[in-house]
């Protein structure tokens, strides 16, 4: 169950890299931490079905992308010998159940579609992992599950920041960089992504 009182989890909800969030996001942040302290998250929207995802679309973030099992086969060996010293250790096998593929150059983060271009896209190991579309508002568990007494028990959250930008002494005027700053069990850790001028 949670370990943390309300107060903290809305503390914790109410900032994002060291910025506040607006005062409409911090009151959601209290509503949403006293739902996870009842062992529920409920949303507002109840008819939202979960389904696999559909065609990729401009603007969205795709969830169809199904990696081979060469790709994750390659993914593992990605992950035990790197380009740089060090590296997990082969044993236990890297478990790779998902991915999100992002562009630095595209708009979105994404890939070309016609003249526009998607959102990140999402990529699931078939061998591990299902992946549906639901939405943000989607009870967790669905109501159906809550009306048989079913509660859920928050294992932990993680916050993702992308921060994209160009630089005005920039050579390319399309050049991007991206900063990308991702929190797990408390510790934060930043990474400054570019282009490869080498």
């Amino acid at each position: 169950m949670l370990s943390n009182s309300m107060s903290d989890s809305s503390a914790a909800l109410a900032r994002i890299d060291g910025y506040p969030l607006p005062r409409r996001c911090r009151r959601s942040a209290t509503f949403i931490s006293s739902l996870l302290v009842g062992g529920w998250i409920l949303g507002v929207s109840f008819g939202a079905l979960a389904q696999a995802p559909g065609p990729p679309e401009a603007n969205h973030v795709w969830g169809g992308c199904v990696l081979t099992s060469d790709a994750v086969t390659e993914l593992r060996d990605s992950l035990t010998t790197p380009d740089v010293e060090g590296g997990l250790p082969e044993d236990p096998l890297p478990q790779v159940d998902f991915v999100i593929v992002y562009s630095l150059k595209n708009n979105n983060d994404g890939q070309a579609l016609g003249e526009a271009f998607t959102g990140p896209i999402l990529c699931r190991n078939s061998g591990t992992v299902t992946i549906d579309t639901t939405t943000e508002d989607t009870p967790i568990p669905p109501v159906e599950d809550q009306e048989n007494d079913v509660t859920v028990d928050i294992e932990g959250t993680e916050e993702a920041l992308f921060l994209q930008y160009h630089r005005s002494d920039a050579i390319d005027a399309a050049e991007r960089e991206k900063r990308v700053c991702h929190t797990v069990a408390g510790h934060t850790d930043c990474f400054l992504i570019k282009p490869d001028t080498d």
